[in-house]
C-alpha cells in the first residue's frame, strides 16, 4: 500500500510540474504578444504619422527601428518558448511511464487504448502549433513592416 501511495504522490506531482510549466508557456507568449501589439501600434502611429508623406527622415527611419525591435523580441523568446515545450515533452514522458507501470492507474487516464492514447498525442501536438508557429509568423510579418516603409519612400 505504502508504494501505491508513493506513486499517487509521484503522479500528482508530475501532474503538477505539467501544470506550472503549461502556466508557464502561457505566461510567455502571452508577455510576447503583449509586447508585439504594443509594438504595431508604435508601428503604425509613426508611420501615419506624417499623413502620406512617406519621404521625412522620421518615416524612413522610426518604423524600421520599430520592425528591428519587434524580430529581435521574438528572437528572444524562441529559446525560452521551446525550454518550457521540452519540458512539457519530458514531464508528460514521465507521466506516460509512470501511468503505464500499473494497472491501478487505468482510470486516472484518457488513454486507455492505442487509438486514445493517439488521439491525446495528435491534440497535444496541435496544442503546441500556436507556441511554435507563432513565433515565425511574427517574424515574417516584421520583415514585410522592415520593407514597408522603403517601398513607400520609393513609391511615394
Amino acid at each position: 500500500m505504502a508504494g501505491i501511495d508513493k506513486q499517487d504522490d509521484q503522479l500528482n506531482y508530475i501532474r503538477s510540474e505539467i501544470r506550472e510549466e503549461i502556466a508557464l508557456l502561457n505566461n510567455r507568449l502571452n508577455s510576447l504578444m503583449s509586447s508585439q501589439s504594443f509594438l504595431v501600434i508604435a508601428y503604425a502611429s509613426t508611420l501615419s504619422s506624417n499623413n502620406g508623406d512617406f519621404h521625412s527622415l522620421f518615416t524612413i527611419v522610426l518604423p524600421p527601428f520599430l520592425a528591428i525591435l519587434g524580430a529581435a523580441l521574438v528572437l528572444e523568446a524562441r529559446p525560452s518558448l521551446k525550454a518550457a515545450l521540452e519540458a512539457i515533452d519530458n514531464w508528460r514522458q514521465r507521466e506516460a511511464q509512470l501511468v503505464s507501470s500499473s494497472a491501478d492507474y487505468a482510470p486516472y487516464t484518457l488513454a486507455v487504448d492505442d487509438r486514445s492514447r493517439q488521439a491525446i498525442m495528435r491534440r497535444q501536438h496541435q496544442g503546441r502549433h500556436f507556441a511554435t508557429r507563432a513565433p515565425v509568423i511574427m517574424l515574417v510579418a516584421w520583415l514585410v513592416l522592415l520593407l514597408l516603409p522603403f517601398g513607400l519612400f520609393v513609391a511615394g
